[in-house]
C-alpha cells in the first residue's frame, strides 16, 4: 500500500477549496444567527414600550417616587429597599407631566395617605 505525496491531491476538488466552502459556510450560518437574534430582540423591545418611566424623585437614599406610564394610565409609585409600593392611580388622560404636575400629584397622594390613616 503506498500513501499518496504530500503536496498531491486526493479528489477532484483541492483541500484549500474546501476549506474556503466550509468558511463560507460557517460565515452564512453566523450571518443567519445574528439576522434571527436581532429580529427576536427588537421583538422583546416592543413589549416594553408600553411602559414608560415619566418622572423620578429620590427622597432619601433608599427611598424614592417615581410617576410611571403603564397602559394609559398613570401611577404614583413609592421605591424603597422594601419593595415597590402603588401610592396613587392618577387620572389616565392627563396631557403631559411637568414637574408642576409631579408636585401637585406628589400631594394628592399625601392628602390621600394620611386621609387613609
Amino acid at each position: 500500500m503506498t500513501l499518496p505525496e504530500v503536496g498531491a491531491t486526493t479528489g477532484l476538488i483541492p483541500p484549500l477549496a474546501w476549506a474556503v466552502v466550509r468558511m463560507i459556510v460557517a460565515l452564512a450560518l453566523l450571518g443567519a444567527a445574528s439576522w434571527v437574534l436581532l429580529r427576536w430582540k427588537k421583538r422583546s423591545a416592543e413589549g416594553l414600550a408600553a411602559l414608560r418611566v415619566l418622572d423620578r424623585a429620590c427622597l432619601t437614599r433608599g427611598a424614592s417616587l417615581a410617576l410611571v406610564s403603564v397602559a394609559g394610565k398613570r401611577l404614583l409609585l413609592g421605591i424603597s429597599s422594601d419593595g415597590v409600593r402603588l401610592l396613587s392611580d392618577l387620572e389616565p388622560h392627563a396631557p403631559s407631566v411637568s414637574p408642576a404636575a409631579f408636585d401637585v400629584a406628589l400631594d394628592q397622594a399625601v392628602e390621600s395617605d394620611e386621609a387613609v390613616q
